[in-house]
């Protein structure tokens, strides 16, 4: 009876053991896959050096099988008012290769204590309290926005700003530089290219009265013609020569 219950005895322990031996190489295992799938390495490429990322980093020494690289994107793009969009991907077992696309500044705004300077899309990249003395194209609105109003980052989503913006940069394209802008009311905008004016409505559709003006400069150039004001704002533009 003694001898029975020994083997069992002995039978159970050889058990349990066999089971820790399985349970702790498990632990080992899975420490050292844990361990070689932490973030190690992080390639930038779009921007200088990976400090003038704010948040990168937070996602070192994670786990790279298990984070999410949109939950990475979107952290960073929140924390960096320059960057318009991140690329990632993940290359095991360590490293992250992201890629940074960044605004530049397109304009600038005159506001009631300084200025901002505004991306193509309205997000607000740098404020400064200061005159500046560079050559941005400077928006003045006809109701002074409050500077302390807004933070580096925001967007500034005023469709009449957006429409000034976008002819800025649709004049960009041309190599025409725009050297300030008049948003003189909700349907009136005034953009000053030296001694040229080009009056666009707000309140029609964008993209047909930039086809309109490209077509109207391309007509010039070819007649050698210099305009003096265009006004897109009515169904037949008026041009002044």
């Amino acid at each position: 009876m003694q001898t029975v219950l020994s083997r069992r005895f002995r039978f159970k322990a050889k058990s349990v053991f066999i089971i820790l031996l399985i349970i702790g190489t498990f632990v080992v295992l899975f420490s050292i896959i844990e361990y070689k799938l932490r973030i190690k390495k992080m390639t930038i490429q779009g921007i200088g050096k990976s400090s003038e990322i704010k948040g990168i980093d937070l996602f070192k020494n994670k786990n790279l099988f298990f984070i999410s690289t949109e939950k990475i994107s979107d952290t960073l793009i929140k924390q960096n008012a320059n960057v318009s969009n991140i690329r990632i991907t993940k290359k095991f077992p360590d490293t992250l290769e992201i890629v940074v696309d960044t605004f530049s500044p397109i304009a600038k705004m005159e506001t009631n204590a300084g200025y901002l300077y505004l991306a193509e899309n309205g997000r607000i990249l740098n404020k400064i309290k200061q005159k500046p003395t560079d050559s941005y194209p400077l928006i003045h609105y006809y109701q002074k926005i409050i500077h302390d109003r807004f933070s580096t980052g925001e967007l500034l989503n005023y469709t009449d700003i957006l429409t000034a913006l976008f002819f800025i940069k649709a004049l960009n394209d041309l190599n025409i530089k725009t050297d300030s802008i008049d948003i003189l009311g909700a349907d009136m905008i005034l953009l000053n290219i030296s001694e040229r004016q080009i009056l666009i409505a707000n309140n029609k559709d964008k993209e047909y009265q930039r086809l309109v003006l490209f077509e109207l400069i391309r007509q010039f150039k070819i007649e050698g013609k210099e305009f003096r004001k265009i006004d897109l704002r009515f169904d037949k533009p008026i041009v002044t020569f």
